[in-house]
């Protein structure tokens, strides 16, 4: 889950398929890469998806949005109902 700067609203919810996608950095490491990982050291991908909620204001202090909360909101409402049907 990650807050998203622009885009479709209220949310995306797509699914992550591993892929060889290694940053300079070990600050960050992409889904892709993590489940790639799995795959090369266990034998085993698990199913994993992305869920990018839209958000608004992003400066250090800002409260959420009313906008952004209703993105949220819908995207819990989506999420407990797709965990209900797994």
């Amino acid at each position: 889950m990650d807050a998203l700067k622009k885009g479709r609203k209220p949310y995306v919810f797509k699914p992550v398929k591993a892929r060889k996608n290694f940053a300079f950095t070990t600050h960050t490491m992409p889904p892709e890469a993590l489940l790639y990982l799995c795959r090369l050291l266990y034998n085993y991908t698990p199913q994993a998806h992305i869920l990018g909620i839209r958000g608004y204001e992003y400066s250090l202090g800002k409260s959420i949005t009313r906008e952004a909360r209703e993105n949220l909101n819908a995207a819990i409402d989506f999420l407990i109902n797709f965990l209900k049907k797994s």
